[in-house]
Parts: structure tokens; sequence; C-alpha cells
């Protein structure tokens, strides 16, 4: 399957599914919440060794977070014989996924209507420029007119 989650997505889902805030996935992981805040929006990497922190925190294996895989393994590493092939499958996991994708829908339709007021905006003072231009043609053509009929 195609992977259509990025990492920061992935993140920012299993925080939201748990109910934490950043403030306390960052302190169960020993950063601050403008560190953490910057992985969830990808202004920093996501290193191994937080991939394992965090992987720790949700239960679930590091790979996850670099993987094509929608929805992570639940890691039940309780010893040395135990595996790892269970799915981590939290009732509101959909609801997650299709709250991020109208969170993202919406960004883009409030950029679009950015960007229609603020061509509304240019092309209102375009046309005030223009009518501003044709005025001082009009009262050229006047003065042209005035200073021949003179001659």
């Amino acid at each position: 399957m195609e992977d259509i989650l990025s990492m920061e997505t992935k993140l920012r889902m299993l925080r939201i599914s748990h109910n934490w805030s950043q403030e306390q996935v960052a302190d169960k992981i020993e950063i601050s919440q403008a560190a953490y805040a910057k992985l969830e929006v990808g202004k920093t990497r996501l290193t191994i060794d937080r991939a394992r922190q965090l992987a720790n925190l949700y239960k679930i294996e590091p790979e996850y977070f670099f993987s094509n895989e929608l929805r992570p393994s639940i890691n039940h590493n309780n010893g040395t014989n135990s595996h790892s092939n269970a799915i981590y499958n939290p009732e509101n996991y959909t609801d997650i996924v299709y709250s991020t994708g109208k969170e993202i829908f919406e960004k883009f339709l409030n950029e679009k209507d950015k960007l229609i007021n603020a061509k509304d905006e240019l092309i209102k003072m375009l046309t005030d420029t223009l009518n501003e231009a044709r005025k001082e043609r009009d009262q050229l053509l006047k003065l042209i007119e005035k200073i021949t009929n003179k001659s």
C-alpha cells in the first residue's frame, strides 16, 4: 500500500488517539513542548533514538514512523520469547484520519479564500488605477484639443 501519511501526521494521530497534548508527550520523552511541536510539523527530523522513545511510549515498533504502513504494530515485547504482530486499531483511528484530512482540507479552503480576496483587492486596485489613467488621458486630450484650437 502506498504511503499516504507523513511521519508528522502519524505522530499527531498517535498523540491524539491517546488524548495527549503535545506538552504531555514532550514530558514523557523528556523534551520541551516546542521541540516536540517541531517534530509534529516536520521542522525537526525524527531521529532513530527519538523514534525508539516514541515507539516505547505508544507501545509500537519504531519502524512505523519510517514505513509505508498506515497502522502501527503493537509492541508486545515483554520478554525474550514475545512477538510483535498485533495491529494497533483504536476505535477512533478512522476519525483521526478523517479529522486530520478535514483539517488539511479546511486549511486549503482558507488559503484559497485568502488568495481570492487578494486577487479581488488587486483587481480593484488595478481598476481604480485604470480609471485614474483614463481621467488623466481625457484631461490631456481636452488640453491638446484646446491648444490645437487656439493655434
